[in-house]
């Protein structure tokens, strides 16, 4: 039977519980998390769900207490951002996965993205990072009217939609509407305060920064003050065609001007309680998997590391180690 380590199991970690209660083959599924109260909210998913009964949960407070013969499939880590290195540093002692799923932000330290690079290398691991905007068709269908494109123009902005916590979402799409062939770097940055992100001791930053790709395509990405703004308005452009989307919570409206004619259309996005299971399906099968490789993603989270570093440093917020992003 198919083993899956969920290490973290808050707000993200339970959203991937309750997708791989779906899953169509019998799982073992091996949770890691010490806050104990969460368990009423895992015993209540699992009670809830009507096809669980042919999966077997096994719960501990520790990753270090997980079976050392354990044959680990798939393993997916969603803690935050402040242990991640550390646990991947203690399972890759012992135990190489068959596959591996990483949550954003992945690490506060900088050199943590190269420390752990080399562990994966080294251990030839196959590592993907949950930055999951590709794997929704309605955005690979969006993309696929800029395929032709020599240089794009791209904008997000919106209220207070988490500037530092999910800008890496929006490099990987952009990374991918420009095939992914060039290197990214901050040209503008206009940051003006932080503000307490929803989990306790991070933090997150009101502002405007731009970024250029090596073909000068450009992304935008703006945030505001108007919390109660839930939709985030994304246009993408190039020098014929012109696409703008307002997205609220999972439902995505477009209005399309494409070779001069105009429509209209309305898209669903899957929550990440649809996605997980679909993720380790295809990652077991072999299948297509849209999700940016550990060494891609690496580089989207650097692209505004110094820059967001920084400014939590003038503001008294960050060290040399430390970067308060979850």
């Amino acid at each position: 039977m198919t083993n899956i380590i969920l290490i973290g199991c808050g707000n993200i970690g339970l959203r991937h519980f309750q997708s791989l209660l779906t899953y169509v083959e019998p799982l073992n599924i091996y949770i890691v998390e010490p806050d104990l109260s969460k368990k009423i909210k895992i015993d209540n998913l699992y009670k809830d769900n009507t096809q669980n009964k042919r999966h077997t949960i096994n719960l501990y407070t520790h990753h270090l207490n997980l079976p050392l013969d354990i044959k680990m499939h798939v393993l997916i880590i969603a803690t935050s951002s402040s242990v991640r290195s550390l646990i991947i540093e203690d399972i890759f002692k012992n135990n190489i996965p068959q596959f591996t799923l990483l949550e954003k932000f992945l690490f506060q330290d900088k050199k943590d993205y190269f420390k752990i690079e080399e562990i994966f290398l080294k251990s030839q691991a196959k590592v993907w990072v949950n930055q999951n905007m590709v794997i929704q068709e309605a955005f690979r269908e969006v993309a696929d009217y800029f395929k032709a494109s020599n240089k794009i123009e791209m904008a997000v902005c919106g209220g207070n939609w988490g500037l530092c916590c999910n800008h890496v979402h929006f490099i990987d799409y952009f990374d991918y509407l420009t095939m992914r062939k060039g290197k990214m770097k901050s040209s503008l940055v206009k940051f003006r305060h932080t503000l307490p992100s929803k989990r306790n001791g991070f933090y997150d930053i009101i502002g405007r920064v731009e970024i250029v790709n090596q073909n000068l395509s450009t992304l935008i990405l703006e945030t505001d003050d108007d919390k109660k703004n839930d939709e985030v308005f994304i246009t993408i452009k190039d020098d014929q065609n012109s696409i703008s989307l307002r997205v609220n919570d999972n439902i995505m409206n477009g209005e399309f001007l494409i070779n001069n004619k105009k429509f209209s259309k309305e898209y669903k996005n899957l929550y990440q309680s649809e996605l997980t299971s679909k993720i380790v399906y295809n990652l077991l099968n072999n299948f297509i998997n849209y999700l940016p490789t550990y060494s891609m993603s690496k580089n989207h989270h650097l692209v505004l590391f110094d820059e967001f570093n920084d400014f939590f440093k003038g503001n008294n917020l960050a060290g040399d180690n430390f970067l308060p992003i979850t």
